[in-house]
This record gives structure tokens, C-alpha cells and sequence, in this order.
């Protein structure tokens, strides 16, 4: 679930969706995973060289922006449905191994005038994965993500609120060196947006504002008190102004990050 950019991974390249970022701490430990469901993501973006600096300053090796489903620029004319379903069956052939999953998608697009409204449901649901050696214990994860956003659109550009609410459940393998019988890590992240777009010949104008409230828990599995041994919480909100031209672009970006750590 890392991806990895011309070799580089962790805090060299920035991830973001839709041009912020997901506000998780997956950049933290290789054990903490990204808040992102890939099944609502309609396309990426690689940005390199001079513009990844629009970004700030942890984008050595560049920036992955991932376009989610559910981006207010998409704008239908009548009643629209999406729907995602798969899955993934235990086969073992060399060292060919797979995992059983299943995975769901649904996605609604409500046209009202000039408004629309955009509800999303994603499911994930994964055994525990498999190695050369067997089955790894404790790596089955379960993800559940609910998104509903409303667009009023004007003549040169929208206003946009989205609410999403993302639950990731999932485990880490025993190690001898650590945990002898792994870890429960359940994750949590809410996040709130409102988005302004206003473009006309000259200047396009973007304004942002973001509040994302995460936090994950790390547990010991059958532990018999059902309490955490480590929490760990993060709470940004990030207000960002863009003015671009045809050749230039101007902006301004705030960020709180309120950390807070238990266990």
C-alpha cells in the first residue's frame, strides 16, 4: 500500500488527493497505512521538477496526486450510478501468491439545477495474506469509507462542501524482535472540505479550506483488558488561496497540526 517515485518513498514525495494532503501518519512507520481508498480514485498525477514546489518543501522526489470519483469539476446531466465490485481468489503457483478479498464500490451523481449531489460507499475486505513460508498471521484488513458532497454551480466556477468518514481495520504480522503475537491497528479519519472555483479569461481562483481529525490505535490481539497500548492522533486544517495565470500562479497556504499521543 506505499508507493514508491523514482526510488524514493516515506517523507521524500508529498501524496495528496485532490491537491492536500490525506493527513494520515503513513509517512511516520512503515506500519501505518494510507488513509485512501484506491477504488474511488478516478486517475493519478505525477508531478516532478519546478511545479512540485508549489507544494512545499518535502517533495524531493516529486508529488502522486490521486483525482478522486467524487472531485466537484465532474458534473453530470442526468442521474448517474457507478458500481464497483471484485474480488481475488487464494491461488499458489512459484512463488505467484495472492490473497482472498472481496471489494465494492458505489457511487451516485443527483443533478438538482444547478446543484449535484455526490454519495459514495466503498468496502474492502481482505484474508490474511500469504508468503513462500505460508500465511502471514494477523495481516487481514477490513476498510470502510463514506463520502457525501453537494456542488452548487454558478456560471464561471462552483462551491463545494464535502463530509467523508474512512475505518480501516487491519493487522500486522507477530515478529520476534517486537510483538510476538502482532498488532490490531484500527484506524480512524474524518474530513470535512469547502471549495471555491472561479475562473474567467485571465486569472483562475481557488479557495480551500480542510479540517481532517485522524487517529489509530495500536492493540495487543486477545488481550484480555481490550484497551490500546499506543495511540496516536493527529488533527490538520489547512486554508489554501491560489491565483493562477496563464504562466504564473500565486498562492498562499496555513496549516495547524495538533498532535497528540496516549498509552
Amino acid at each position: 500500500s506505499k508507493p514508491s517515485l523514482r526510488g524514493f518513498s516515506g517523507d521524500r514525495f508529498l501524496l495528496t488527493k485532490d491537491g492536500t494532503g490525506t493527513g494520515d501518519l503513513s509517512q511516520s512507520s512503515i506500519d501505518h497505512a494510507i488513509a485512501l481508498d484506491m477504488s474511488e480514485v478516478n486517475y493519478i498525477e505525477v508531478i516532478r521538477g519546478p511545479k512540485s514546489l508549489v507544494y512545499g518543501p518535502n517533495t524531493i522526489g516529486g508529488v502522486i496526486n490521486a483525482s478522486m470519483l467524487g472531485n466537484p469539476e465532474v458534473r453530470v446531466d442526468k442521474f448517474s450510478t457507478k458500481i464497483l465490485f471484485g474480488s481475488e481468489s487464494f491461488s499458489k503457483t512459484g512463488f505467484s501468491l495472492y490473497n482472498q478479498g472481496l471489494y465494492s464500490g458505489l457511487f451516485f451523481y443527483v443533478p438538482i439545477k444547478n446543484n449535484q449531489l455526490n454519495i459514495s460507499f466503498n468496502n474492502r475486505n481482505y484474508e490474511n495474506q500469504t508468503s513462500p513460508i505460508g500465511i502471514l498471521e494477523n495481516t487481514d484488513s477490513i476498510t470502510e469509507n463514506y463520502k457525501i458532497g453537494f456542488t452548487h454551480y454558478t456560471i464561471d466556477g462552483y462551491l463545494n462542501f464535502i463530509a467523508e468518514n474512512f475505518k480501516m481495520d487491519y493487522g500486522i504480522p507477530p515478529t520476534t524482535s517486537g510483538h510476538t503475537t502482532g498488532i490490531d491497528i484500527p484506524m480512524f479519519k474524518k474530513t470535512y472540505q469547502i471549495n471555491y472555483h472561479k475562473i474567467n479569461d485571465l486569472v483562475e481562483l481557488d479557495l480551500n479550506y480542510n479540517l481532517i481529525d485522524y487517529q489509530h490505535m495500536e492493540i495487543i490481539p486477545n488481550n484480555p483488558l481490550n484497551d490500546y497500548e499506543l495511540l496516536l492522533a493527529k488533527k490538520t486544517q489547512n486554508l489554501r488561496a491560489e491565483f493562477k495565470f496563464r504562466n504564473f500562479l500565486f498562492g498562499s497556504e496555513f496549516n495547524i497540526k495538533n498532535f497528540k499521543t496516549d498509552g
